[in-house]
């Protein structure tokens, strides 16, 4: 059960307002990976527009052209971390 009309725009401006934040170095090439693919999420349409998932075959493609192959693998764990966090607040609120 999801919040409130009112207290989920409550919580949408509360984000927005969210300018800074704290990111260890070591995890600044995930984030960043992150930044760069998060153009790759499927949506699906209901009362609102909720992604389901990152489209992988898009997500693997930039991960090939810009990451040392050894790299990838840790990435990918790390990537799916965020992307599993991403979707709980945004499905969730």
């Amino acid at each position: 059960m999801g919040a409130d009309e009112e207290t989920y725009r409550a919580q949408q401006i509360e984000r927005a307002r969210i300018t800074d934040f704290e990111l260890f170095s070591e995890n600044i090439p995930v984030f960043e990976l992150f930044q760069a693919v998060q153009t790759q999420f499927r949506f699906v349409v209901g009362k609102r527009l909720l992604p389901t998932g990152l489209d992988y075959t898009g997500v693997m493609t930039h991960l090939k052209c810009f990451y040392e192959q050894d790299d990838i693998p840790d990435l990918m764990k790390d990537l799916q971390v965020i992307e599993r966090s991403y979707l709980k607040v945004m499905q969730h609120g």
